[in-house]
């Protein structure tokens, strides 16, 4: 029924909130398309150009690259100077593994004074491994949104790509000070250092021992500060910080890859590699999973 009405979403939108409607009714993860009610709610008096490109961001959001794009290339044929719809297409493509990099340029002439085209393109390029070219166009969108943080966490990610980290750490910490000192940016920062195996005693530490504090059930930030201590030799810290972490959650892929790390610097190798799969398959295409993937591949080496 889910199916159903994604395709009934395009030409049929009343009749898809209805068969979603019909979908929760049976019960599962109804919550998770509530994005999609939205859209085509959002959509009913829209023109048509805005209503696709918001039925395509609500489809991105689901996973459904495919018909997101479908979705944004429907919004560029019905108004061919909408860079918005265009730069959105580029990025579905991109996601898709396909050539995007002609639509983004064209979205940014069409569109040059929208923030979020520019985000886009800065993401495609940084996609295409060209952090250069990406940090330029996340400046042009900062330039004219400079109180969006998440531009801010873009640019800093194109300095870490080039092993910038003084000047990564500099625009993580304006997104933390834009978004009000929020918990979300300072994990990003924390995170940063630690990750980064930068600043460990003087910024990681602190800053890491606070979110702990405020937050003592997020099995993630324990890690991170038991990965802080494992760096710098505290291991006994960094084994009672990361049985803490796995007792809050057992699936975290941040704690089981840094436990295998642990187990395997004490020559554990079983018990290593049991946390490494764990981690390998909760973290499956995100830096964890990859890093667990490639130990495993080194022990069986």
């Amino acid at each position: 029924l889910r199916r159903l009405a994604m395709l009934e979403a395009f030409d049929q939108p009343e009749r898809a909130i209805a068969t979603l409607d019909r979908a929760a009714a049976l019960g599962g993860d109804a919550a998770r398309y509530e994005v999609l009610v939205d859209a085509l709610t959002a959509g009913s008096g829209a023109t048509p150009d805005l209503r696709f490109t918001q039925l395509g961001v609500a489809l991105l959001d689901l996973g459904e690259l495919e018909l997101a794009a479908a979705a944004f290339e429907r919004a560029a044929l019905t108004n061919p100077a909408y860079g918005e719809a265009l730069a959105y297409l580029g990025y579905a493509r991109l996601l898709r593994g396909e050539p995007a990099l002609g639509a983004m340029h064209q979205a940014a002439r069409l569109s040059p004074g929208n923030p979020k085209v520019h985000t886009l393109a800065g993401l495609a390029w940084e996609a295409q491994a060209r952090p250069q070219e990406a940090r330029a166009a996340f400046e042009r969108a900062h330039r004219l949104d400079p109180q969006n943080p998440a531009i801010h966490v873009e640019i800093a990610s194109t300095h870490r790509a080039q092993h910038q980290l003084a000047s990564a750490e500099l625009w993580l910490q304006e997104a933390v000070r834009v978004y009000g000192n929020q918990l979300a940016f300072r994990r990003l920062l924390a995170e940063f250092y630690v990750d980064e195996g930068y600043r460990l005693e003087e910024a990681a530490l602190p800053l890491l021992e606070m979110l702990v504090r405020e937050a003592p059930g997020d099995a993630d930030l324990q890690a991170a500060l038991a990965w802080a201590h494992f760096q710098l030799g505290e291991l006994e810290l960094a084994d009672a910080g990361l049985t803490r972490a796995l007792q809050l959650d057992p699936g975290s892929a941040r704690a089981n890859a840094h436990m295998g790390a642990l187990l395997e610097s004490q020559g554990r190798l079983a018990e290593a590699i049991t946390h490494y799969q764990r981690a390998q398959a909760a973290g499956a295409g995100g830096p964890f999973g990859v890093f667990a993937a490639r130990a495993l591949e080194r022990l069986d080496g």
